[in-house]
C-alpha cells in the first residue's frame, strides 16, 4: 500500500487554499510535499480546520486505492 503522491497532495492543497477562515477572513498558504502538507495561515483554529479537512480528504483517496488494490487480489 503506497500512501499519497506529491500530486494527490497538491490537488488536495488546492482545494484547501480555496478556504476562508470564518474570524479572520484570510486564506491559507498551503505547501504539499512527500509527507503530507505545510500550513501557514491566520489563526490556529483555522489551521487545524485545515488539517481537518486534509485527513478527511486524504483518507478518501487512500480508501479508493484500497478498494482498487482489493478488486485487483479478488480477481486473481
Amino acid at each position: 500500500m503506497k500512501g499519497l503522491t506529491v500530486n494527490e497532495n497538491r490537488k488536495i492543497a488546492s482545494a484547501l487554499e480555496r478556504m476562508k477562515c470564518r474570524t479572520h477572513g484570510g486564506h491559507p498558504k498551503i505547501t504539499p510535499n512527500s509527507k503530507g502538507i505545510s500550513v501557514e495561515c491566520c489563526c490556529e483554529k483555522f489551521k487545524a480546520q485545515l488539517l481537518e479537512a486534509y485527513q478527511n480528504e486524504a483518507g478518501k483517496i487512500l480508501q479508493k486505492q484500497m478498494e482498487q488494490e482489493l478488486k485487483k487480489i479478488l480477481r486473481k
